[in-house]
């Protein structure tokens, strides 16, 4: 049963350098129990796509396909979504970013907890439960 929404900053972790390891810890004990929104899998077919070509291009689209792909279903961002989103959006909304907000809204709408890196910048949405995995 998905419990947990992923941020694309969450997954990509994997990706850096020197991953940080509660995040590592905490994807691998929720096998099964996460997801992506659509709009997280679009940002990191972006960032595949942005990467310069060669050896780390090749590693991201591996990650995608091999990794992420098989074992992260992907929520759609759907008429139920698009219906929060919009009500959150009529009003003031200048700190709200489009791609944030969409996040917010498939996580609201299934009742998922959202983990991201940046939990403040999802504070003032209305019904969302956020965490982070990061350690520092």
């Amino acid at each position: 049963m998905v419990r947990y929404l992923l941020d694309a900053d969450v997954v990509s972790e994997v990706l850096r350098a020197r991953p940080d390891p509660s995040v590592v810890r905490r994807l691998r004990e929720c096998r099964g129990e996460a997801a992506l929104p659509s709009v997280a899998w679009h940002e990191l077919v972006e960032l595949a796509a942005r990467v310069p070509a060669g050896a780390v291009r090749r590693r991201y689209a591996a990650f995608l396909k091999d990794v992420v792909s098989p074992s992260l279903p992907v929520v759609p961002y759907d008429r139920e979504a698009a219906t929060w989103h919009a009500r959150l959006r009529s009003g003031p909304s200048d700190w709200i970013t489009l791609a944030d907000s969409m996040v917010a809204a498939v996580a609201a709408v299934h009742g998922l907890t959202l983990v991201t890196r940046r939990p403040a910048a999802f504070s003032a949405y209305p019904g969302l439960t956020v965490e982070r995995w990061h350690g520092g």
